[in-house]
């Protein structure tokens, strides 16, 4: 009798796709802050700003530095997966997306459906 199986991947290449969902994911949300500024309803202030805000964190501001660093980094993600690894995707393919990197996250020893970026 014939018997299949399959070899188990190494760690190094589940990694890899891991770190890959996961900028691809970080990425989306990014977009999605970038757009929400454009629109006005997300202020990029100074520090001293946010400093002087008594209610931090409600998602309306972000620190101009901080942004900065965010533009920088979605440049290089976009160099590392390339224009078409990088959206914009529908609805079921974000949700293969953030299925798959939960799965592979839960290989690693992860709680299910951390999709934490």
């Amino acid at each position: 009798m014939d018997s299949f199986e399959e070899e188990p991947r190494p760690v190094s290449e589940v990694m890899e796709w891991v770190d890959r969902l996961n900028t691809q994911i970080w990425h989306n949300r990014h977009k999605s802050r970038e757009y929400w500024i454009d629109q006005g309803r997300i202020k990029i202030v100074s520090r001293a700003e946010w400093e002087s805000t008594p209610i931090k964190n409600t998602g309306d501001m972000i620190i101009d530095e901080i942004w900065r660093g965010a533009v920088k980094a979605a440049k290089k993600a976009e160099k590392k997966l390339g224009t078409d690894n990088i959206g914009p995707y529908s609805d079921f393919e974000w949700g293969m997306i953030s299925g798959k990197l939960s799965a592979l996250r839960w290989t690693m020893g992860d709680d299910w459906d951390n999709l934490d970026t």
